[in-house]
C-alpha cells in the first residue's frame, strides 16, 4: 500500500493542534513526536526516530539532509513559538506539497488531487482544537489521501495536553466519522 499521509496544525498563542491522518493503520507509531517544546511529523517514508530527532535540532534542514532516505521524506516541524520548518523530497509522491496560512500548516503527499491542502488552510476557528478538525474535514471533503483514510492521530499542547488516536478497519469512511465526530469537549474527557 502506498505510504501517502497528510498533516494540519492549528497554532494559537502556545497551544497547537496536529491532525496527521494516513491511509495506513497506527500512523501514530511511524509518523510523530512531540515534546513541550512542539510538535514533529516525518510522513512519506515515514520516521518517528527523524521526527524525535528534528524537534531536539537547532538546524532541522541539516538534520534532515543528513538522512540517506532525505530524497523521499516529507518533514514539518511547528514550534509552539511560531517557529516552523517544512521539507518536501522531490521522490516524495505526486499530489504534494506545503501550505501555510495565518496559523494553518498544512502538508502532505500521494493527496487525491492539489486542492486538499489549499482548501484545508481555509479553515479560520479562532479555537485552535475545532480549526484543526475543521482542516480534516476540509481536506476530507477535497477528497484526502488518494487511497483513503484508515488511522488518525490528534495531538494537543496546550495549557494541558493530550493525544487521541484512531485506527479503523474499514478505510475512509468509518474514520472520517470517527474524527470528524470527535468535539473538544469529547476529546478532552477522553484523555
Amino acid at each position: 500500500m502506498s505510504k501517502t499521509t497528510y498533516t494540519v496544525v492549528a497554532r494559537e498563542g502556545k497551544t497547537l493542534v496536529s491532525v496527521t491522518v494516513s491511509p495506513r493503520p497506527f500512523v501514530w507509531k511511524r509518523v510523530l513526536a512531540w515534546d513541550k517544546s512542539g510538535i514533529a511529523i516525518v510522513q512519506a517514508l515515514s520516521s518517528k526516530e527523524l521526527a524525535k530527532k528534528l524537534l531536539k535540532s537547532k538546524d532541522p534542514l541539516e538534520t534532515i539532509l543528513k538522512d540517506p532516505a532525505a530524497t523521499y521524506r516529507q518533514a514539518l516541524l511547528v514550534r509552539r513559538n511560531g517557529k516552523y520548518f517544512h521539507f518536501t523530497g522531490l521522490g516524495a509522491l505526486e499530489a504534494k506539497g506545503f501550505i501555510k496560512r495565518k496559523d494553518n500548516y498544512c502538508i502532505g503527499n500521494g493527496l487525491l488531487n492539489t486542492e486538499v491542502l489549499r482548501n484545508a488552510c481555509k479553515a479560520s476557528s479562532r479555537d485552535p482544537l475545532v480549526r484543526a478538525l475543521e482542516m480534516v474535514r476540509r481536506a476530507e471533503d477535497y477528497g484526502g489521501n488518494a487511497p483513503g483514510a484508515r488511522s488518525a492521530a490528534l495531538v494537543y499542547l496546550g495549557n494541558v495536553s493530550f493525544t487521541v488516536f484512531i485506527n479503523t478497519k474499514e478505510p475512509y469512511e468509518s474514520l472520517k466519522l470517527e474524527l470528524l465526530g470527535l468535539t473538544p469537549l469529547k476529546a478532552f474527557h477522553s484523555y
